[in-house]
């Protein structure tokens, strides 16, 4: 366990807006839980679970403690001729646990190439992209309950899985340690999202082919964080009724939505945000994408209370263009 303190926090979450930890803690193995919740009883009501920080805006001046993980490693556990299932440090970088089912053509994950997350943070939110979602291949997560004082296993199927939701949302008791994912090692590659489709109409592709496929469109549409503060997508795509949907299209025919799930529909949020005028907005440093406008960015100096005024201002205007009010995906703390 390494302890700092009076840490900038500035380059330990992707927006990069100025931030300090009173005291920062890396966990460096399991047993390191045991000794920091003897050190400090109570820790987890005070302190803010970090992963690679692409999902978080900071708005304070200075968080009393944070806790990130740096267990990282890779392990297969188990394997027969149809599927493998591997084990990751809850500290490992989700996009080196995909580079590496790929380059041993473990199928299942391809899609969620690019997510600049850490495989502790991939089941508290359900990463999902282009078509896939984390749940689906997940078969248990592995943790430290600092309420109880011990470990802790959870499998999928607890978990109530949701759109970018998960049960662990409600547990901030808990300390992800590691993940267990099955994959199939027989090619099974998920086309359904509509780029995709388009690009492989005429041919399976490989693995690695609909990675690059995958990381070729998230340099088109997302910044990349080294260059522009942002945690991609900022808002939620809200999910409506038939009714909804209805009537949205008979006063704009071209929205963006596609079916959810039994009556539900999905609606673009980056269409209704850019519908109502905000794309490439900017007020100081904080603004909207230019090429995506779901995406909120830090242009240099911005405050992540500039950044969630400006996203309170765009909740307002999309809610009362269409009725509509958006969710953050982003954790604003």
């Amino acid at each position: 366990m390494n302890i700092l303190r009076n840490l900038s926090l500035k380059d330990k979450h992707t927006f990069h807006c100025e931030c300090y930890a009173d005291i920062f803690i890396e966990i460096e193995d399991s047993d390191d839980l045991i000794k920091l919740n003897k050190q400090y009883p109570d820790i987890y009501k005070k302190a803010v679970f970090l992963g690679e920080g692409s999902n978080m805006l900071f708005t304070k001046d200075t968080i009393s403690f944070v806790i990130h993980s740096v267990i990282d490693f890779i392990k297969i556990i188990n394997e027969d001729k149809d599927n493998i299932v591997i084990t990751a440090g809850g500290g490992t970088q989700w996009d080196k646990l995909v580079s590496y089912c790929v380059e041993n053509e473990y199928w299942g994950v391809e899609n969620l190439s690019g997510i600049p997350s850490s495989c502790a943070v991939a089941p508290i939110q359900n990463i999902g992209a282009y078509g896939a979602e984390f749940s689906s291949v997940l078969q248990k997560v592995y943790g430290f309950n600092f309420k109880k004082c011990d470990f802790e296993i959870y499998s999928s199927d607890k978990l109530d899985f949701g759109y970018r939701k998960s049960l662990l949302q409600q547990m901030p008791e808990f300390f992800i340690t590691k993940i267990e994912i099955k994959l199939k090692k027989r090619a099974n590659p998920n086309l359904s999202y509509n780029d995709l489709k388009n690009k492989f109409q005429n041919y399976n592709p490989s693995i690695t082919e609909i990675r690059q496929a995958i990381l070729d469109i998230r340099d088109k549409k997302i910044p990349s964080p080294d260059k522009i503060g942002n945690a991609g997508s900022f808002f939620k795509n809200p999910i409506c009724s038939y009714d909804k949907i209805s009537d949205l299209r008979s006063k704009y025919p071209d929205i963006s939505y596609y079916p959810y799930n039994n009556d539900k529909y999905k609606i673009s949020a980056g269409w209704l945000i850019e519908k109502a005028g905000w794309k490439g907005y900017r007020e100081g440093d904080a603004g909207v994408s230019s090429t995506h406008s779901l995406i909120l960015v830090n242009y240099g100096n911005a405050k992540g209370k500039d950044i969630l005024i400006l996203a309170n201002k765009i909740i307002n205007s999309v809610n009362e263009q269409f009725g509509i009010m958006l969710t953050p995906e982003v954790k604003i703390i």
